[in-house]
């Protein structure tokens, strides 16, 4: 199955939303949504702070689940790089 790709053209917002979404389908990391629009608001934000948001959101801490660590910090990576920045 899977989602279907996201338009690069969409916000910030929308992009790190649907992240979050395939974190929750691929591997169970489904937070809470308030804390889902607070990560997916966030103007400035490199791959550590969102991988350190999602499992503390998820009620893990962080630093102790460095491989889970490593594997969201990745696919932020893959997806946007090592840092995102919203237009202003």
């Amino acid at each position: 199955m899977g989602f279907r790709p996201i338009k690069q053209d969409s916000s910030l917002e929308d992009r790190l939303s649907h992240l979050l979404s395939e974190l929750c389908v691929d591997w169970g990391f489904c937070i809470p949504p308030a804390d889902a629009q607070r990560i997916a608001s966030t103007k400035t934000l490199t791959a550590d702070q969102f991988a350190h948001a999602v499992l503390t959101a998820e009620g893990f801490v962080a630093e102790y689940e460095k491989r889970w660590f490593v594997q969201i910090r990745q696919r932020f990576i893959d997806r946007f790089g090592h840092e995102i920045r919203a237009e202003d």
